[in-house]
């Protein structure tokens, strides 16, 4: 779920008259890192406005591209001598960094350099000249350093990233600009040329007199020769050191006893096996003689939870963590630290829950700390993959790509979460009592069932597919579960013992995506790769109904409530109508101009609703074989449409992120609801029709009342 949209706050903010100044204050720090909220707070409130403008102007990122513009800014600064004292941090290009700024900026400290012209290119440790090339390098000018070195005196945090300096001497000499700075934060940092000069020693003797440093990270992405020369440059005088590199470049900090201020080392590393094994092997040789808190800092993993789901299955995996505790554990203060960029603050418990397990003396020392990233907002970190709610409509259940089964009320509120899988989930499934539910995770030969009354307690993991499954579901009658697979076949189980009970194999070799029970369960609908099949669950007969070769996805077909009728959907634009029993076509609908992607039977099953990505709906009358209504009004693909349990409306989603709710009798649109970011990829009324929900392409999922929606109805 996420928070109210920005035009509810800035209402409620307007009609507020009086607040405390520390609830103001703690508002706005909340906010400090949200700039479009703290734009709308100085905007809407005048309570607001001072501390957000301080907060604002506290950072200043520039964006020029021209000398004109830097002298525009530096006008504009004169003329507000208010806003030039608040400015404490500033973000530039090397090309646009007028030494004027810092004459104008009495209580600027910080400063990051940053080129917007161009990436690095690397590859291992060693860098070929040609691979630079196209690169135009940082030149600084002799007098732009000079008058860095004079007005610059006030600097205490320099931080420079993506640049390619000549030679090491240009390096060298920017130091010396800044030599007053307490802290350096290095990344992405490049020399075009590998010759030395005289000069250079000259520099960083000078350097080694008159550096001030105090803490230093060379981020990764830093040359070897440069991670070398700062570590020769400041083995004495940091006592806070940030590295993340390659285990090669470690060896440049194979003096310990060197380091002799150094109380305080940060390792940043990915969790790959020979990531934590090159940090431990490390650290057990390298204790300086006051170095007091070492910290593993677990970062930048792409599959986040998938990730750490994945050691437990490798032997070498968990050892490697154990070797990583077991070293960390030998400095009088350790501490794991773990930080996503794209995880959510609400899911801290979750990630701890998840990492005690490797980890487990770290944690109860309270020395594992998982921090969380920006977003406040509930839900999941990557898109909704499932989506389905319970028989009894008291919660929904959303499955992602980010491994994470959430259980939701339909208050929005999150009863449970966990990692379910090594992979993806692909698909989910409650039993018909809403107290269980199966799911299925990618690239995996078993799906899971879990029992919601004992807390998302693992139950059974039922295997014997072949190959990969891809879909599950629960009969009607709840004592079969049926499950898809890149095998060719759709087997069942006793929902009871979890035993095969039966097997329906395609005659080919093609995998099944997707299938779904009729509404007495007496047949079962599935697609694959090759077309659409139907079977009769108790012979185990089978009948292909639409052959179509799919590159991509497409649902099986849908039953009408009474069993007797089937709708498919077809990429040519069709939508195609059997019976049942005889497997006779009864209608092909091709009014739609591109691939239908969802179809479903009215709940009364006089009507077909069609959702296609020519970014329009359409209703049929299964009666008579004709179009009765075209709902338009999306502007991107509709991707899902669902009829109200009443008949009387139907809803839609769409890539345009937005969800319409319509009218059935007259086509006219009820609704627009329009709070998601990204595209909306599922949608669904619970089965006594209060609530419609929906979820998107970055994991959030929201929940309405259709009494709120319908109240002027």
């Amino acid at each position: 779920m996420s928070f109210l949209p920005h035009t509810f706050l800035h209402t409620r903010l307007a009609m507020s008259l009086v607040l405390p100044w520390e609830v103001i204050e703690r508002v706005i720090d909340h906010c400090s890192d949200d700039v479009r909220t703290l734009k709308s707070f100085s905007l809407t409130c005048h309570q607001l406005t001072p501390r957000s403008v301080s907060t604002l102007f506290a950072h200043v990122g520039l964006r020029v591209e021209s000398r004109d513009q830097v002298l525009k800014l530096c006008d504009f600064l004169q003329g507000k001598p208010r806003l030039r004292s608040l400015v404490r941090s500033i973000t530039v290009s090397p090309a646009h960094f007028a030494a004027s700024l810092l004459y104008l900026l009495p209580n600027l400290s910080d400063v990051a350099i940053i080129s917007r012209e161009s990436t690095l290119r690397r590859s291992g440790s060693n860098q070929a000249t040609n691979e630079r090339e196209g690169y135009t390098p940082v030149i600084l000018h002799s007098s732009s350093l000079n008058c860095y070195h004079r007005l610059g005196t006030h600097i205490r945090h320099l931080r420079l990233f993506h640049l390619a300096f000549p030679t090491y001497l240009a390096f060298s000499r920017v130091l010396v600009a800044f030599v007053n700075i307490r802290e350096l934060i290095c990344g992405h940092i490049a020399v075009r040329s590998n010759v030395t000069t005289a000069p250079l020693d000259l520099v960083n003797e000078r350097l080694r007199g008159r550096l001030q440093l105090r803490s230093l990270t060379m981020d990764s992405g830093v040359d070897d020769a440069i991670v070398a020369f700062l570590s020769e440059l400041t083995q004495t005088l940091v006592g806070d050191l940030v590295l993340a590199m390659e285990p090669a470049q470690l060896e440049s900090f194979s003096r310990p006893w060197d380091w002799t201020r150094l109380q305080s080392l940060t390792l940043k590393f990915t969790f790959e096996t020979e990531a934590v094994q090159g940090i431990s092997a490390f650290l057990k040789g390298f204790h300086p003689p006051n170095l007091q808190e070492v910290t593993g800092h677990l970062c930048s993993v792409e599959g986040g939870l998938r990730e750490i789901k994945r050691f437990q299955k490798d032997r070498s995996k968990l050892d490697a963590c154990m070797e990583l505790e077991n070293t960390l554990l030998r400095f009088p203060q350790p501490r794991l630290l773990v930080s996503f960029a794209s995880h959510r603050y609400c899911r801290k418990q979750l990630w701890t829950r998840e990492l005690e397990d490797r980890f487990p003396i770290l944690h109860n020392r309270n020395a594992l700390v998982v921090d969380s990233g920006p977003s406040i907002a509930v839900g999941h970190e990557k898109a909704v993959t499932s989506f389905v709610y319970s028989a009894d409509s008291t919660c929904i259940a959303t499955g992602s790509l980010d491994s994470t089964i959430i259980i939701w009320s339909f208050e929005g509120l999150v009863l449970q979460e966990w990692a379910a899988h090594t992979g993806s989930v692909l698909s989910l499934a409650f039993s018909p009592n809403s107290r269980y539910l199966a799911s299925v995770g990618s690239n995996s030969l078993n799906f899971v069932v879990w029992d919601l009354g004992r807390g998302a307690h693992k139950l059974a993991t039922v295997e014997g597919h072949a190959e990969s499954i891809e879909c599950c579901v629960w009969s009607p009658d709840g004592t079969t579960i049926a499950s898809g697979s890149w095998d060719a076949t759709v087997r069942l189980w006793d929902a009871g013992t979890f035993q095969l009970r039966h097997s329906l194999k395609l005659h080919s070799a093609e995998r099944i995506w997707d299938i779904r029970f009729s509404p007495d369960g007496r047949w079962l609908a599935s697609r694959g790769g090759q077309g659409s099949y139907t079977w009769n669950v108790a012979s185990g007969a089978m009948r292909k109904t639409l052959q179509e070769r799919a590159e991509g996805r497409l649902a099986a077909g849908v039953f009408n409530p009474e069993s007797t009728r089937l709708a498919e959907v077809s990429r040519s634009g069709a939508v195609h109508i059997w019976d049942v029993q005889t497997g006779r076509r009864l209608f092909a609908f091709k009014e739609h101009t591109d691939a239908v992607v969802d179809a479903t039977f009215s709940p009364d099953g006089r009507l077909v609703l069609s959702a296609s990505k020519d970014k329009t709906l359409r209703l049929w009358d299964v009666t008579g074989g004709v179009m009765i209504l075209s709902l338009k009004g999306h502007t991107g693909r509709v991707t899902a449409a669902c009829f109200s349990p009443c008949g009387e409306y139907v809803a839609s989603a769409s890539l345009d992120k937005t969800v319409r709710l319509w009218r059935t009798g007259n086509g006219s649109c009820v609704a627009t609801f329009s709070e998601h970011e990204s595209g909306v990829t599922h949608i669904a009324f619970a089965l006594n029709g209060r609530t419609l929900s929906s979820g998107d392409s970055d994991g959030t999922v929201f929940i309405r009342r259709m009494s709120d929606v319908l109240r002027d109805e």
